[in-house]
């Protein structure tokens, strides 16, 4: 899976089927976790760095 950046932080949906990364910059990149194929992203209001913060999807 190529990725646009290094991300610094991972979390799998409960359902297991998608993958979102963050931590760098200020997006969260949503994956197909089977095809593993960028399927969108989420842009954090602030624009700001996320390289310490965690990731928690609900």
């Amino acid at each position: 899976m190529d990725l646009p950046r290094t991300y610094c932080v991972i979390n799998i949906s409960t359902d297991a089927k998608k993958i979102y990364v963050a931590g760098a910059n200020d997006d969260i990149g949503i994956y197909d976790a089977e095809a593993l194929m960028r399927t969108g992203e989420k842009l954090v209001p602030s624009g700001g760095e996320m390289g310490t913060a965690t990731l928690q999807v609900v």
